[in-house]
């Protein structure tokens, strides 16, 4: 019995664990490239790619070399009458072609979607009493997140050819980068040319991905110099009067040191020559200024500046760089180059480890170091002691209900005073399961001085243990470092301690849906499931006014462990949802007869597990137990967001839309039940 019970708690780990949603996550920019002092004490906005996975949709310009196994759709690039680095994709329409257009309303109208960060006053608040020690903390209150859809490009384009074979005196990049490089492809984002911003066909080649390997290949010196040359932009960019009034971006920057580190000596990057170097580097940008030509590094025949007109005015961007020449000793000295040695000493609760390893499982974020285009995953999160103690009781409590309502129609004084007793203990243990959970256990993290936050995460997913001592960087070797240290182990212990205080357990919003579930189904107690309800969605819309992560978002808390219909355990819910789960059965069956043989189809059905959000599980209990309370025309309390369309072949098939899909499941199960 106990290894039977052990054999259900471990599928039902794995059946409560999301599948990954649709989208892949790519960071890149400097703030995932540079180690983490610089990139804190220069923000600037976060960029993060979506990447389809699975691609439904890739580009290229030859159909036929790809793989007959893909059965998405092609796109075919075309560069005819477009400018250099840019292209249009063109579709098939059955006889006909089209251009494809990304629907900007997926990112708020449009190409990217900039949105903040962190909305925490606690946060505010700490970072105000840190600024004395870091000033340019100041904009991390102020953190914002660029999202950009983009489609893979798997094939190196014929455009940037001669970035693969041109000649390279300084070994720099070596021929397995190139080749690691070349191998990846690129991606495409929806954005058109500076001289045409109105034409929604374009699309702009993206080397975002490239361009995080060649960075972090770079060594110690050139990492320091590219940060102190960002300093002196967002300097030159604030005498502007902001980003709105100046050409200058941070990407230029970032092409000037590729060709560099391309173009010049490995003796040119000595320690001893730092402010040379970036001297030489700020010389060739005001060239590039005043020549109004600054080659892209991967298209060297795309000039970025052949937008700007011949009469165009740079003499107040070149004005200010020369003046910034003159201030690079003093702005060397007042940010020193970040050295290895000093740890920052953080505590995370289990409770906040948890919250991020489910928050990492749910979404696909790309791992940049992956050629496969992987992502960081959480080596057996089903099996883990964290998640197994978190949900001990919460799965004993469902193992109790499926008992309870298989036994529904037996009577006797014995076998009521079972089911009494199997209620109490699953009431006990769903009351346990929903209680928050005093922070016990801890693990002392200790954050190295030059990893970047992308390295740190290669480091702590899927490192040595050994390795897990060395994260990120936060630690200079000057005689004011030990303020600095301690103001900003300050602020990241403020982030994880917000973590936990404003966080319920991470099975809270899990549990309480079956707790409601099992008010409603098993003892039909409508008051009560409708409760559990009502506080369950108060925290949570709390939870979304306190930290606004953009990263995550709702799918932080709605999406982390989910509900789950199978055939085992169909019978805990109500007549409708069962015949959903019957009809998404027999869908699933039809679409893919024809890849399974019949043996392993049977099986596979057997199987089959259909996920749902519990936050919109509990808004389906409300609706049902008020409905139970106040009988009303069948469907009239089904809410408009809860009308979904669903792409059977997508959402059946594994590359889940989950919130979509479980809108269709209970508002299809509203539906059909009021009209048993």
């Amino acid at each position: 019995m106990d290894s039977q019970r052990s054999d259900d708690s471990d599928n039902l780990c794995r059946h409560i664990l999301p599948r990954t949603c649709t989208l892949g996550m790519l960071f890149c920019g400097s703030f995932y490239e540079l180690p983490v002092e610089y990139a804190m004490l220069n923000l600037t906005d976060l960029d993060t790619m979506f990447i389809e996975r699975r691609p439904k949709r890739i580009a290229t310009t030859n159909a036929r070399v790809i793989s007959k196994s893909f059965d998405g759709e092609i796109l075919i690039i075309e560069s005819k009458n477009c400018h250099m680095g840019f292209a249009r994709l063109l579709r098939r329409r059955g006889e006909n072609t089209e251009y494809f257009v990304w629907n900007r309303e997926h990112l708020n109208n449009g190409p990217s979607a900039r949105k903040s960060i962190l909305t925490s006053k606690k946060i505010s608040n700490i970072i105000c009493a840190l600024l004395n020690y870091i000033p340019n903390l100041k904009a991390f209150s102020e953190l914002t997140v660029d999202h950009v859809f983009s489609v893979v490009c798997p094939d190196w384009p014929s455009e940037a050819d001669e970035w693969r074979t041109r000649k390279r005196n300084s070994g720099w990049p070596t021929r397995d980068m190139i080749d690691k490089v070349v191998h990846g492809g690129c991606h495409l984002v929806p954005k058109s040319h500076e001289s045409n911003p109105d034409d929604d066909t374009c699309w702009r080649y993206s080397f975002s991905h490239s361009e995080f390997i060649l960075l972090y290949s770079w060594n110690e010196v050139q990492k320091y110099i590219y940060h102190i040359l960002r300093l002196l932009k967002s300097d030159v960019v604030e005498k502007c009067g902001g980003e709105e009034n100046t050409f200058l971006c941070t990407y230029y920057i970032k092409t000037l040191m590729m060709w560099a580190c391309e173009e010049k000596p490995p003796s040119f990057w000595s320690g001893d020559r730092i402010e040379e170097a970036i001297d030489q580097v700020l010389q060739r940008m005001i060239e590039c200024f005043t020549d109004k030509c600054c080659p892209n590094y991967f298209i060297r025949d795309n000039n970025m500046f052949d937008y700007l007109k011949s009469d165009f005015d740079v003499s107040v961007e070149v004005a200010l760089l020369n003046a910034s020449r003159l201030d690079i000793p003093k702005v060397v000295a007042r940010h020193p180059k970040v050295y290895r040695g000093k740890m920052l000493h953080i505590r995370v609760s289990d409770k906040s480890l948890l919250l991020c390893q489910l928050a990492i499982n749910r979404r696909f974020f790309v791992n940049p170091f992956d050629q496969t285009r992987g992502r960081y995953t959480v080596k057996d999160l089903a099996s883990s002691g964290l998640l197994r103690r978190e949900v001990a009781y919460l799965l004993r409590a469902v193992q109790l209900h499926r008992l309870l309502m298989s036994d529904l129609s037996s009577s006797g004084g014995q076998i009521c005073e079972k089911r009494k007793s199997y209620e109490t203990e699953a009431l006990g243990c769903f009351h346990k399961s929903c209680e928050r959970k005093e922070n016990s256990n801890y693990t002392d993290v200790f954050i190295s001085s030059l990893d970047s936050l992308s390295s740190m995460s290669n480091k702590f997913l899927n490192g040595k243990p050994s390795e897990h001592s060395q994260r990120i960087c936060c630690s200079r070797i000057v005689d004011e470092g030990k303020s600095t240290k301690e103001a900003m182990e300050a602020l990241c212990q403020t982030l994880v301690s917000i973590l936990d205080e404003n966080h319920h357990n991470p099975s809270y919003f899990i549990t309480a849906a079956y707790y409601a579930n099992f008010y409603y189904t098993c003892l039909k107690e409508y008051d009560l499931a409708l409760k559990i309800c009502a506080k369950a969605l108060i925290c949570f819309s709390e939870l979304q006014n306190v930290v606004s992560l953009s990263t995550f978002e709702e799918a932080f808390t709605n999406e982390m462990l989910c509900m789950f219909i199978n055939s085992q355990y169909a019978g805990i819910y109500d007549a409708g949802i069962e015949v959903v789960f019957g009809f998404l059965t027999l869908c699933v069956a039809t679409i893919f007869s024809k890849e399974k043989s019949s043996s392993d189809r049977n099986l596979f059905l057997h199987d089959l597990v259909f996920q749902m959000c519990p936050v919109e599980f509990l808004k389906y209990i409300q609706i049902r137990c008020r409905n139970k309370l106040q009988p009303i025309e069948s469907g009239r309390h089904i809410e408009k967001n809860l009308f979904h369309k669903i792409d059977l072949k997508r959402d059946l098939g594994g590359n889940t839309d989950l919130k979509n899909l479980s809108n269709f499941i209970l508002s299809a199960a509203i539906i059909i039940d009021s009209n048993l």
